[in-house]
Order: C-alpha cells, then sequence, then structure tokens
C-alpha cells in the first residue's frame, strides 16, 4: 500500500502505481525472509502477490480520487491482511497454472 501511494504521489497512473505496490511488498517480504535465512514465503506457493495486488490497487484508486490519507491507507491494508490471513487459515491456494501445448 505503501509502495503505491509513494508511485501515485509520483504522478503514475493507476495500473503502474498497483503494480509496483504489489512488487514493493513481495520484495519486502522476500527481502525480510532471506535476511532471516529462510526460504521466501512467495516461493512456497499460496495467496501471496494477489493480496498484495489488491491493497495496492485500492491505494492508488482511492489516493487518485484526492480521499484522505486514513481512507486510503487502512481499507488497502485491511483487504490485504484479510485475504492472506483467511488464505493461511483456511489452507486456500491458487490453481496451479496449466502448461502450454
Amino acid at each position: 500500500v505503501i509502495g503505491a501511494l509513494k508511485a501515485s504521489n509520483a504522478g503514475l497512473d493507476i495500473v503502474p502505481a498497483a503494480l509496483l505496490g504489489m512488487i514493493t511488498g513481495v520484495g519486502g517480504g522476500i527481502a525480510r525472509d532471506v535476511l532471516a535465512n529462510r526460504v521466501p514465503v512467495v516461493l512456497e506457493g499460496g495467496w501471496y502477490a494477489t493480496p498484495a495486488l489488491l491493497g495496492a490497487t485500492w491505494a492508488a484508486f482511492a489516493q487518485g480520487q484526492g480521499w484522505s490519507t486514513a481512507a486510503v491507507l487502512l481499507p488497502g491494508i485491511a483487504a490485504c491482511f484479510v485475504w492472506r490471513a483467511l488464505a493461511l487459515h483456511r489452507d486456500w491456494s491458487p490453481r496451479p497454472a496449466r502448461g502450454i501445448g
């Protein structure tokens, strides 16, 4: 969410700001895991990048509408956190990708 806000403040439109927000969230998680000497969670499967994209998309959209900081941050963070927490609690995982051909 913070990455999307920074990108929006730099003048990017919603889509690139949301993608950069997702990338900073996933990249931060990878850095955390590498520094903790663990396998990055994003490589273990499960819902990780998609909830980050949801929160970042909300933040980029709401920032573009000129809403207050609380109206931008709180729903974006909550949406990302709730989706990820439910996925972990209920053992949700995305369907595997099909091979080409």
